[in-house]
């Protein structure tokens, strides 16, 4: 989970890991438009709070 995609979330997908863009911060709100959010988030919330009912959601 990240705010940043060359930091964050773009390290941990190409470990093989699940990903969660979280749009909050100043990066967040660079970075959200940008295509690769898209294409390689799991998930993108806007409050890591909202990640577990968010996997929950895709597990059921």
């Amino acid at each position: 989970m990240g705010d940043r995609i060359d930091n964050d979330v773009a390290p941990a997908k190409a470990a093989g890991m699940r990903t969660a863009y979280i749009q909050r911060g100043p990066w967040g709100w660079i970075h959200r438009d940008r295509p690769e959010v898209a294409e390689l988030s799991d998930w993108k919330i806007r409050n890591r709070n909202t990640l577990p009912e968010s996997v929950a959601a895709e597990n059921n």
